[in-house]
């Protein structure tokens, strides 16, 4: 939704395309299935691509290694390249990526011309015990974000979370005086968290 005063800096309307999938744990395996839906879109090529949390990687198995990512892997060179053809943005929901010896849960924002840019790492990580699941320790494998982050799209300013951090209200006010028009909160939420509580903390 935006506000007022967001509306009116914001002289065009966007076209966003939203895409859903199921990551594995192969990188290459997700890179192709991106690719396939991104070739599927109609018509014109839209403003703004979204893609969810662990677009690239997903692990499938709790304990085993997850593969740093680094800008020039050689998926988000693929990727890049269809955003060259088609003149569009992608926002990958995150990646494993490596930076100065540490592992980010990372949003990458990849522009028309190809230029990959970091643009915000995680910085609620998900450390929970959940009735009926094994416990989660995200932080066991990725180093926290710091700080919020924005980026812009035809006058439309976009703010950065990634799924846990739906949670930390205090993110979302930062990004509420920042005058953003659009949050995006990229996901792979667990199955019993997602029922109970994706839908109502959104709209909150």
């Amino acid at each position: 939704m935006t506000t007022p005063a967001a509306a009116q800096a914001s002289a065009t309307e966007l076209d966003v395309a939203v895409l859903q999938l199921t990551s594995v744990d192969d990188v290459s395996v997700n890179t192709k299935n991106i690719l396939t839906l991104l070739e599927s879109l109609q018509g014109p090529a839209p403003d703004l691509v979204t893609l969810p949390e662990n677009a690239l990687y997903m692990r499938v198995r709790e304990g085993t290694p997850i593969p740093p990512l680094s800008l020039e892997d050689p998926g988000l060179a693929k990727l890049a390249a269809w955003c060259r053809r088609s003149g569009a943005r992608l926002h990958i929901g995150s990646v494993p990526l490596s930076r100065r010896g540490k592992l980010y849960n990372a949003s990458l924002l990849i522009e028309p011309d190809g230029s990959i840019v970091d643009v915000y790492d995680k910085i609620h990580l998900f450390d929970v015990d959940v009735a009926g699941h094994k416990p989660v320790r995200e932080s066991d494998v990725f180093a926290h974000g710091e700080r919020p982050a924005t980026f812009t799209v035809k006058g439309w300013k976009f703010g950065c979370t990634i799924c846990y951090d739906l949670r930390f209200s205090e993110l979302f006010a930062k990004y509420a005086a920042l005058e953003v028009d659009v949050i995006l909160i990229p996901s792979a939420i667990l199955v019993p968290t997602g029922k109970a509580h994706w839908e109502v903390m959104t709209r909150a």
